[in-house]
């Protein structure tokens, strides 16, 4: 089973390796964060990619020998980043859907100012470096980590022919990929059913509409939609996520456990 921060992928388990058809359904409706004004339908993809920077080391005082690792994998990181300034070519439908003014608030509201532009183009986070032993010495070896979120319509190997032919300007460079934690970018259909009786059943009880929206992070969503199965997202909006005291409010959670179980019921056919 794949663990992801130390934990079990189980929509993947329960799709891939448990062996029972039962858990593939016609569609799935996942609690995942998105906040009550927002109905997830896609997600970006997801690159994770591990480099190796190596090249003679010396004396501190001998920088005429040795460039040192830690110079090269910074101009090496300022050359990844460039990829947030490149348009690969995004769906046309989810572009067009998502530049809509009333879209890029909600964005923008939601997951902070900017997420509405971070939608269109991939982003490059660089979330470990090391290297070096001694402040006096220019060092041989740096290791990091690169995230890049894919937008959707963008293949992978889009960027990886991007990043191998920034690697080529560099001597002394390798990298892998971490496949299991690496996912294509994927939607469902942002007026399928579910998504009508979603934000139906929200008005009814906030008297607001959520909007269809696509995410900037990952969900589980990935894995079902992998099957050929519409997968979409609602819940509490995550307060400091990835932050202390990440959390959501009881009204809210309490609203999705009604909306949750209304929209359920209507998909099923209701009452037989």
């Amino acid at each position: 089973m794949e663990r992801a921060s130390g934990v079990v992928a189980w929509a993947r388990y329960l799709l891939e390796d448990d062996g029972a058809e039962d858990w593939k359904g016609d569609c799935v409706l996942v609690a995942e964060p998105t906040s009550l004004d927002s109905v997830r339908f896609g997600e970006k993809g997801t690159l994770r990619l591990d480099f190796k920077v190596t090249a003679p080391g010396a004396h501190g005082a001998y920088t005429h020998r040795s460039e040192g690792v830690i110079r090269i994998a910074s101009r090496l990181i300022e050359r990844l980043v460039a990829l947030e300034r490149l348009d690969l070519g995004m769906d046309e439908s989810i572009r067009r859907h998502m530049q809509q003014p009333e879209v890029r608030k909600l964005a923008d509201d939601i997951m902070w100012p900017g997420a509405s532009n971070a939608m269109l183009f991939p982003t490059v986070n660089i979330g470990i470096i090391q290297g070096g032993t001694s402040i006096n010495m220019v060092p041989s070896e740096c290791t990091f980590t690169a995230d890049v979120r894919i937008p959707i319509g963008v293949k992978t190997e889009a960027i990886c022919e991007y990043i191998d032919n920034v690697v080529k300007d560099f001597e002394g460079v390798s990298y892998s990929v971490r496949e299991n934690h690496s996912h294509e970018a994927a939607y469902s259909d942002p007026k399928h059913e579910m998504v009508g009786l979603l934000q139906n059943n929200a008005r009814a009880w906030r008297g607001e509409t959520p909007l269809a929206l696509c995410s900037l992070g990952a969900t589980d969503c990935k894995h079902i939609r992998s099957h050929g199965i519409p997968a979409y997202a609602y819940s509490p909006h995550p307060r400091g996520m990835a932050e202390r005291d990440e959390r959501v409010s009881i009204e809210e959670f309490l609203h999705i456990i009604r909306v949750h179980t209304l929209t359920a019921w209507d998909y099923l056919g209701g009452p037989q």
